[in-house]
């Protein structure tokens, strides 16, 4: 048995078959999928499986189905105008750590040369001073930080890293919106103890592409059915990845007819001892 969706064939049995694709005509980008063979007595195709058929389709975006809602190595911090995007709103954080001079007091326990007062002049008496955004993740653990910028026009998408997109090197839609960074709870989870900033690093594109794919709808689902088996399969959310989803389609089509030549099969045998079946 195999099967090859460049070819749209499913093989069973030493048996070739075809797969024919409908688009669907109304624009829902979902295109039904049926069996068809080429009989040799009647030169012509044949629908030998009356009843089964599949559907590949793309999917609303929805809770649970985007890929922020799984575990991931890395957080995104973001803040675009119109959208809620990533993990957590950068325009809300406070790019704040502790003074290292006064180490958060404020003050200094001998006075600042010049003066006769003991302000810390780093920090200007708060205890806190201000940090780039990088420089402020690594305070918080991260090993790896990279940039996020979105690019918009009729659409979405996101990319790593401050990047001019080919096709708008004036940067008329193209926005600088945030950072992706790791953290030690998502390395360990998601990748275990002995990885390197590489590593870490290629995870972090990684899920900024399938992040990417996610927000331009890229978002695939599959069913197959058989009214004369009750055969079902259905599975969706493959996100980015609507190869796959195509092949676990045709793997599920192929199942199908497994199951309808098994059943045509008892049926005739038990027809051969006069024995109705349903």
């Amino acid at each position: 048995m195999s099967i090859d969706t460049n070819k749209d064939e499913i093989t069973v049995n030493d048996v070739t078959y075809h797969v024919e694709r409908e688009p669907d005509r109304g624009g829902s980008g979902e295109e039904t999928l049926t069996i068809k063979e080429f009989s040799v007595e009647e030169d012509d195709w044949v629908f030998p499986f009356d009843g089964l058929q599949g559907t590949l389709g793309y999917e609303e975006s929805g809770e649970g189905l985007s890929p922020r809602d799984w575990s991931n190595v890395g957080t995104m911090a973001v803040s675009y105008n119109g959208y809620n995007l990533g993990d957590e709103d950068i325009s809300k954080i406070d790019f704040e750590v502790e003074c290292p001079r006064c180490v958060g007091d404020g003050f200094l326990d001998d006075p600042v040369a010049g003066t006769d007062g003991t302000d810390c002049p780093d920090c200007e008496a708060t205890g806190n001073i201000d940090v780039n955004p990088v420089d402020y993740f690594k305070r918080q653990g991260a090993r790896v930080v990279m940039g996020l910028t979105v690019y918009e026009h009729s659409g979405i998408t996101m990319y790593a890293g401050d990047v001019t997109v080919p096709f708008d090197s004036a940067r008329w839609d193209t926005s600088f919106v945030g950072f992706i960074y790791d953290t030690p709870e998502g390395v360990k989870q998601c990748m275990g103890d002995d990885v390197s900033d590489e590593e870490i690093k290629a995870a972090l594109e990684g899920e900024v592409k399938v992040y990417a794919s996610y927000l331009e709808g890229d978002l695939t689902w599959y069913s197959v059915e058989d009214d004369e088996t009750n055969y079902h399969d259905a599975c969706g959310g493959f996100v980015g990845d609507h190869k796959y989803c195509e092949e676990q389609c045709f793997e599920a089509l192929e199942g199908a007819i497994v199951k309808r030549l098994a059943e045509n099969k008892e049926r005739a045998e038990w027809n051969a001892r006069d024995v109705t079946t349903q």
